[in-house]
């Protein structure tokens, strides 16, 4: 039976960029270090508890059983069935891991394609006077590695958490990444060697995951950065 911890006791972390007066507050439920280190995988919150028109969020499934990706109040969960993506929208998903941020108003940037995605990320916030942490989107035609994963609560050890999971390609394909960039979030919502956490979902809704790899050649890319 899944353990759900209800929103009234959950401890939130939220940090604020802050700039002429307007906020953006980027919150989390939950931590990859509690995941990897406690084995707490078990939900922490029901998403329909939470999505709300202009949220956007992303973080894993109950029991590290997917990945979950909330598009402007829409929640998209990404499983593994019969060893293939299954991606649908799922608003009674629950999660282990969730990292969200409300956004009214996005700027579009058309920026050229650099090696360093996440330098490229920090440099056009920075301009537009934004501190971190906050959200991001990309949308364009890069080559995408990504996984979804599907972990076995039974007979699954957490030092290798990723053996189930699924391993996809997006390629030739219009693709929208929503992450998050933070500084601080170490250990919490992105890795230790990372201060981005990323998920990918193609145009047609087919692929869906965590990206561990972006390639974007010669493409040009739009850049969302919250507008303050």
């Amino acid at each position: 039976m899944r353990y759900i911890i209800t929103l009234s006791i959950l401890i939130l972390t939220g940090c604020t960029s802050q700039e002429n007066g307007q906020a953006i507050s980027v919150k989390s439920i939950g931590a990859l270090r509690e995941i990897m280190h406690q084995g707490k995988y078990q939900a922490r919150v029901k998403l329909d508890t939470l999505a709300t028109e202009g949220l956007y969020g992303l973080g894993a499934s109950d029991s590290l059983s997917g990945e979950i990706m909330m598009m402007d109040g829409k929640v998209f969960e990404a499983t593994v069935q019969d060893s293939l993506p299954y991606i649908q929208i799922n608003p009674s998903a629950e999660a282990t891991l969730l990292v969200y941020a409300k956004v009214d108003n996005w700027d579009t940037i058309s920026v050229q394609a650099e090696a360093d995605i996440e330098q490229l990320i920090a440099k056009q916030a920075f301009d537009k006077g934004i501190e971190a942490p906050f959200p991001f989107i990309l949308i364009g035609k890069p080559e995408v590695s990504y996984h979804i994963i599907n972990f076995d609560t039974q007979n699954g050890d957490m030092a290798h958490h990723k053996n189930g999971a699924y391993i996809g390609k997006i390629k030739n394909e219009a693709v929208t990444i929503l992450g998050f960039y933070a500084t601080d979030a170490k250990g919490v919502y992105t890795h230790h060697d990372s201060n981005l956490h990323m998920h990918v979902l193609n145009g047609r809704k087919t692929q869906m995951g965590h990206v561990e790899d972006i390639s974007w050649g010669e493409n040009d890319i739009q850049l969302l950065i919250p507008r303050i």
